[in-house]
């Protein structure tokens, strides 16, 4: 039933053409829209999993325990999921971007293999993103 809704997403290339069509929308406009969108897609893709390793996973030693140690403050900034999302998106666009301060590591090797993964499929989307936008501005 789920897979049914996301085909739904199909629907969204008939809308945004529809726009253009009544708008008049410029094709450099259009992508970069669309790549803004991707870029937050993904974000948000990696903050989720992320977030969910750092609040469900079966040890102590998290991500998450090794953040509260080091920098401290209030629990509920660590436990509550809202607050818990905001770091992992901090987490998620630093390393989309590859400054990565160095502040939330991996802790687990499974932890290792998803900051692995998000970092790479992000590094990828970033170098895209960089080089389409350099060839729209370009022409």
């Amino acid at each position: 039933l789920r897979l049914v809704r996301l085909l739904r997403l199909t629907r969204i290339q008939k809308l945004v053409h529809r726009f253009n069509l009544h708008f008049g929308f410029s094709y450099a406009f259009l992508a970069l829209v669309k790549f803004f969108a991707m870029i937050l897609l993904t974000c948000h893709w990696a903050a989720c999993l992320w977030g969910h390793l750092g609040l469900r996973s079966s040890g102590s030693h998290t991500w998450l325990t090794v953040l509260q140690e080091s920098k401290g403050g209030p629990d509920e900034i660590y436990n509550g999921p809202l607050h818990v999302y905001s770091l992992a998106l901090y987490w998620a666009i630093i390393s989309l971007t590859g400054v990565g301060y160095g502040d939330i590591t991996p802790q687990t090797m499974t932890e290792y293999c998803v900051a692995t993964l998000c970092t790479s499929l992000m590094a990828s989307l970033w170098a895209y993103v960089i080089g389409a936008v350099c060839g729209i501005v370009s022409t």
